[in-house]
């Protein structure tokens, strides 16, 4: 009887004591979901961005500034949209030219969401709007524009098409709050037919630069060559001339020596140099009385043999001396 008494104190001091570890254990899971109910509620808005509020997933009509939000746990939640410019690249859009050749376009379409129409592409596209708007757009354009141009326009007009792309996307999307910043038309993409004909336009273009090329070398080759013949023709020119200078002022020059030479000579001198001249052998010469002339000594001997002999002088009278 006793220890049934002692085992029932024992319980009924217990029972507080469970109690308690059952209330702290609550109050832990309390905290712990009141902390992660408390989290769940604040938002963290970066800059550049919007917070969208929803209300059992429909919008409420506001939009949270970049910084911190709260929404309450389980009815609110926040959807977070960027308001920068987004590239959103494509490639692969056809169309037809022109010429109805198939023509491919690959490049970046830069776009920004305006901050005060979000709620109104929310409830009419949603946030997945490139896969359902841009793309489309894009393809739109390209249909309606690329028969208005040849292949040829398409690459040298491509600044063209671009300006004619932002303003026709820009006047298409702005309905859905999307603005449209740029369009950039990286690459064009031809038919295999005619990007080979292209190719062998551009190869035949190389050859016939490269036969002009050739054609120049020729003839400045041909030029060097003429004036090189020009500068020798001028130089034997040059040089005749300068011979011919010389060969003058030479003849000018002996001339004036023989003017000198003959002034100076006089007929004593002349007769003194002819007389120097004659060989040793000759023993008379005769001078014809008033000439100044000299006889070769072949002439001298035959007026010597012809001439009548000198007669001897008389001789002198002796005088007898005294």
């Amino acid at each position: 009887m006793n220890r049934q008494l002692k085992r029932s104190d024992k319980d009924e001091g217990e029972i507080p004591i469970m109690n308690y570890r059952r209330q702290i254990i609550v109050l832990g899971v309390v905290l712990v979901v009141g902390l992660v109910a408390f989290f769940m509620s604040f938002h963290n808005i970066p800059a550049g961005h919007r917070g969208l509020f929803l209300e059992w997933g429909a919008t409420t009509g506001k939009l949270a500034q970049p910084g911190a939000a709260f929404t309450v746990p389980v009815a609110q939640s926040l959807k977070l949209v960027d308001t920068r410019v987004i590239a959103h690249p494509f490639k692969g859009i056809e169309a037809a030219s022109r010429e109805l050749l198939s023509v491919k376009m690959a490049g970046t379409l830069n776009y920004r969401i305006d901050p005060e129409q979000i709620i109104i592409l929310y409830n009419t596209v949603g946030l997945d709007f490139p896969e359902k708007v841009l793309d489309s757009a894009l393809l739109d354009f390209m249909k309606e524009v690329a028969p208005k141009y040849s292949i040829n326009d398409m690459l040298a007009k491509r600044d063209e098409i671009r300006a004619s792309a932002i303003e026709r996307l820009s006047r298409n999307l702005s309905r859905y709050g999307i603005l449209i910043n740029d369009v950039y038309i990286a690459d064009i993409t031809f038919p295999a037919q005619f990007a080979q004909s292209i190719e062998d336009k551009q190869v035949a273009e190389q050859r016939v630069l490269t036969e002009k090329q050739i054609l120049e070398q020729i003839k400045i080759k041909a030029n060097q060559a003429e004036e090189q013949a020009d500068g020798s023709r001028r130089s034997k020119i040059k040089e005749a001339e300068g011979e011919a200078q010389a060969t003058l002022t030479k003849a000018t020059a002996q001339a004036k020596a023989n003017e000198l030479l003959a002034a100076s000579l006089t007929q004593e001198v002349i007769d003194f140099n002819l007389t120097q001249k004659l060989g040793d052998k000759v023993e008379v010469m005769i001078i014809p009385s008033g000439q100044q002339l000299f006889l070769s000594p072949s002439e001298l001997r035959r007026v010597a043999a012809t001439a009548p002999a000198i007669p001897a002088a008389p001789a002198a009278p002796v005088v007898p001396k005294k």
